[in-house]
């Protein structure tokens, strides 16, 4: 199956010796979530990191942090 990435509006994270180490917040469609909790985190090939978080509400979404282009993206 194949996945879509769509684009964040932005995308607020604690940021360690690696850059864009997690996320604590993001936007998106016009709607801002706070990340309460981050359920489980793996690396993919071409340098992408995913992150399935949970919000303030308990709504579960995955992100993808595309290290080369430097990209933030919600996983359908």
């Amino acid at each position: 199956m194949k996945r879509a990435f769509k684009p964040l509006e932005y995308v607020k994270c604690y940021e360690g010796y690696r850059g864009a180490e997690k996320p604590l917040e993001f936007k998106y469609n016009g709607k801002e979530f706070l990340v309460s909790k981050i359920l489980s985190t793996w690396v993919e090939e071409d340098l992408k990191r995913f992150f399935k978080v949970e919000d303030s509400s308990k709504n579960v979404f995955l992100l993808c942090y595309d290290e080369k282009k430097g990209k933030w993206s919600i996983v359908d």
